[in-house]
């Protein structure tokens, strides 16, 4: 793991379990309008650089969509994983 990697795992690790079961972060505008946008789609993909937590990606999952999901993160990735 480089250096950057140890930086920002130090930086958002901590917190990065609470991130995804938080209320304010399981909902929202963007969320809506993410929905929205995959209504009817069949086949959609979906590509989230910078995941953090995977809250648009679980979403557009959630929706049907194949779902690619990227963060430098190593903690926050392996929550999407989850």
């Amino acid at each position: 793991m480089t250096s950057h990697d140890n930086q920002v795992n130090q930086q958002f690790g901590p917190a990065a379990a609470a991130y995804l079961t938080s209320t304010a972060h399981a909902q929202g505008a963007d969320l809506v309008k993410l929905g929205n946008l995959l209504r009817g789609k069949t086949s959609a993909s979906v590509l989230d650089l910078g995941c953090g937590f995977g809250r648009h990606a679980f979403e557009a999952a959630r929706r049907g969509a194949s779902v690619v999901a990227l963060d430098a993160g190593r903690d926050e990735v392996l929550g999407v994983r989850a």
